[in-house]
């Protein structure tokens, strides 16, 4: 099996998972930092690594959807889905344990809530079980490259271009946003979640090779989209006085065009065999690093009183970051050599 391996998806699951660190690094002072020069800092390292979570959906879309690999029904709900569940829970109860230590509230019905719900950053594994549920029928529509096609242009218009343009609409008038959206969602035209676009968009891509004038479109308007987040962000949050994520959203344009050109680009990348062992190490911690990397680095900070602000954050946020991303990988490659616990990261 090992040979099967696509190395570019393990490169992917690396800097992606150090980009998800990056991203909830960046946001600690979000809020607070906001009319300085550090909050500026954070709206350009927020902006540049919005890409991170969707590409893990693109990988995942791309393998299992793949015409070459085998799926069992049964077999997908056993290893995959049943072993996300298994793992969500595992974990929200660690993050709820330590919530309730910290708060020094053991209420049992509030530590039960806390579970259920799962930390915020776990939306990323209920949509991903979610996902996985649907791969069989998924399956049926990426064998036919003419569905698979109708399904993108479908998602792509519904889930991502439509909800920009709405959101635009909003920026300047709410009560002509809230008239247009009541009646386009009349028509029930959501066949296709902006995840499920992520997913489908995944295989296609990789089962399908794009001329180099296209992907040089698409890169340039990659950067594009970087610098539109940017300044946009900074016009609106300007404009109404409090920082806002509204251009941050997963399903919009810009989070859509920046996740293929990261996708492609790395892709496209020759990786030297003799860089392949490491990849594949860091690869294999890549989820647990997603799962455990916000208890790290609120640790640090209620241990030693360290955070991404506590030095100069043009430098630091990058540092910071990596400090987590190292550490992180340290406990869970700790974990994995335990026999009972490496179920929870691998």
């Amino acid at each position: 099996m090992a040979n099967n391996r696509i190395i570019s998806f393990d490169v992917l699951r690396v800097i992606a998972a150090f980009a998800v660190v990056m991203l909830h690094v960046t946001s600690q002072r979000l809020d607070t930092s906001f009319l300085s020069n550090e909050w500026e800092i954070r709206n350009v390292y927020d902006s540049f690594v919005r890409w991170c979570v969707p590409v893990f959906f693109m990988i995942s879309g791309a393998l299992f959807l793949d015409h070459g690999r085998k799926i069992n029904v049964g077999r997908l709900y056993k290893k995959n889905i049943l072993h996300l569940i298994f793992i969500f829970f595992a974990w929200s109860f660690i993050y709820a344990l330590y919530s309730a230590t910290v708060r020094c509230d053991y209420n049992v019905s509030h530590i039960i809530l806390r579970i259920l719900e799962g930390p915020v950053h776990f939306w990323f594994l209920k949509i991903l079980i979610g996902l996985y549920v649907a791969v069989p029928i998924l399956r049926m529509i990426s064998q036919n490259k003419q569905a698979e096609e109708y399904f993108l242009i479908v998602a792509i218009i519904t889930a991502f271009v439509l909800p920009t343009i709405f959101t635009f609409i909003g920026l300047f008038n709410e009560s002509l946003k809230s008239f247009v959206l009541y009646h386009y969602n009349a028509y029930g035209i959501r066949i296709a979640s902006g995840y499920v676009g992520y997913f489908v968009l995944g295989h296609y891509l990789f089962s399908n090779r794009l001329s180099s004038v296209v992907k040089k479109f698409i890169y340039l308007m990659g950067l594009f989209s970087v610098l539109s987040v940017i300044f946009l962000t900074h016009w609106y949050c300007h404009r109404i006085n409090a920082s806002s994520e509204v251009f941050y959203d997963n399903l919009n344009v810009f989070t859509l065009i920046e996740s293929v050109c990261v996708y492609l680009a790395i892709n496209d990348l020759k990786i030297s065999t003799k860089y392949h062992s490491l990849v594949l190490r860091l690869s294999n911690l890549s989820l647990g690093v997603y799962l455990s990397h916000v208890l790290v680095f609120v640790l640090l900070y209620e241990l030693f009183g360290i955070d991404s602000g506590s030095f100069n954050p043009l430098f630091f946020i990058p540092c910071f970051s990596l400090i987590v991303f190292v550490l992180s990988c340290l406990i869970v490659a700790l974990i994995k050599k335990i026999p009972i616990l490496n179920k929870l990261v691998v």
